[in-house]
């Protein structure tokens, strides 16, 4: 069981956990040579049921602009229209239907923006949709714990819950902590 341990973490295991968007190190990013910068919307820019981001989102998206990357927002499930309004409102490009986990949507952006992989920094709140597909490209991957405290009673039913606890205490290797 130890390999099949040893390759879940290589495919899971984010460069970074941080306890939201706010907390990326955006002069480490230029460091590392990132190119483009994707950004997941629901619950790693703003709640799932928030049409429009936080004061501290804005504010860090005005500091966002003045790095030498590119910056553009992604997304698989959003409506065409509340992507286009939050796209606005960021001052960035959105791509809709991007389909994560799957890495055509993926590549089609960063051809886009003429990026290689290792360029390129994925930032999001699930394991499956947004690091994994990261990791798959070779690109930074970066997970936050997320808006709407994705392992809250309301969002996961209990063993749900305490198995993707488990799964990501597994992965970063640190404790983490739900609502009960």
């Amino acid at each position: 069981m130890p390999a099949l341990q040893d390759t879940l973490r290589d495919w899971l295991a984010p460069a970074e956990y941080l306890d939201d968007i706010c907390a990326l190190n955006l002069s480490g990013l230029t460091s590392r040579g990132i190119k483009l910068l994707l950004l997941d919307v629901d619950n790693t820019i703003l709640p799932t049921t928030a049409d429009e981001p936080s004061l501290r989102v804005l504010h860090w998206f005005e500091r966002v602009r003045t790095q030498t990357f590119q910056t553009v927002l992604i997304s698989s499930a959003l409506g065409r229209a509340r992507l286009a309004k939050i796209s606005a409102l960021l001052g960035v490009p959105a791509y809709h239907g991007v389909l994560k986990p799957f890495l055509p949507g993926l590549r089609y952006v960063l051809a886009e923006y003429a990026a290689r992989p290792e360029e390129c920094a994925i930032v999001g709140d699930e394991l499956l949709t947004d690091i994994l597909p990261a990791r798959r490209l070779g690109a930074y991957a970066v997970l936050v714990k997320g808006c709407d405290q994705p392992l809250s009673p309301r969002r996961e039913i209990g063993f749900l819950r305490r198995a993707r606890a488990a799964i990501l205490e597994n992965v970063i290797n640190k404790k983490v902590v739900f609502d009960a």
